[in-house]
């Protein structure tokens, strides 16, 4: 299925983890590996919300407590604490501009809800774990031929390690013919339902008095957003024969 994804939502649905006030699920919140198109970055680089946490994880990790664990770091003062996993804090900065651009364009994730649904236009592309996304280096599984075609290892290469992964890791073999599969819906993967934090409506005119109508105002609550109206889950995979015309 989804993979680590799946295990962030089934937390938050689970009443003993008190996640009633969290955003989220969102797919790449696991700190797996994310990449992100050229629009998204673009979008994220602007956003001067991102810029602020950007600086704030700077002085963090410049000025703050160093520690090694998740215990080690939640035992430092709040005012000292340095980032631990910062892929987290991208990926929510990356989850949050996307439903910031969901919300003006579509209302959903506001508290008007939202209004028609169009074409999803915001593809998640799932790289599957086994044998592809590689945490640490097994050297027992890179012995099996073709594994360099599509691993990628992400963690804990030391000096002692490269020896043995620049041996055994051939980064120049060629990847095989692979297609991004989108034929199930998001909510087919388990991800049917999300909450974010709505955003804050357009300020009244002046001549509008407080008159709202019937739309709540915002008071920083969450607001509901259904993935599938903007989103395609979809993931890569080997092409087959069938498929090696839409081969990317």
């Amino acid at each position: 299925g989804w993979g680590g994804p799946m295990d962030a939502i089934q937390q938050m649905d689970d009443p003993k983890n008190q996640c009633d006030r969290a955003e989220g699920p969102f797919p790449q919140g696991t700190g797996t590996l994310t990449c992100m198109s050229r629009a998204l970055a673009v979008a994220l680089a602007e956003d001067p919300r991102f810029a602020a946490w950007v600086t704030v994880a700077r002085a963090r990790n410049d000025y703050g407590t160093p520690c090694a664990t998740a215990a080690e770091c939640a035992a430092a003062p709040p005012a000292l604490h340095m980032w631990h996993h910062e892929d987290a804090g991208v990926s929510y900065n990356a989850w949050r501009v996307l439903t910031s651009i969901i919300a003006r364009q579509s209302g959903e994730g506001t508290p008007a809800g939202g209004g028609p649904a169009g074409q999803p236009a915001i593809h998640l592309v799932h790289l599957p774990e086994k044998g592809w996304f590689w945490p640490w280096f097994n050297q027992d599984s890179f012995a099996r031929p073709g594994m360099s075609a599509k691993a990628i290892v992400v963690h804990k290469v030391g000096p002692a390690l490269y020896p043995a992964v620049h041996a055994a890791w051939d980064v120049a073999t060629p990847l095989p013919a692979v297609v991004a599969d989108c034929s199930q819906s998001c909510a087919e993967w388990g991800w049917s339902h999300a909450r974010v934090a709505c955003e804050a409506p357009p300020p009244l005119p002046a001549e509008a008095g407080r008159w709202r109508g019937y739309v709540p105002r915002w008071n920083g609550t969450m607001c509901p957003l259904t993935p599938a109206r903007h989103f395609r889950c979809c993931f890569l995979r080997e092409a087959t024969p069938a498929d090696q015309a839409r081969a990317v």
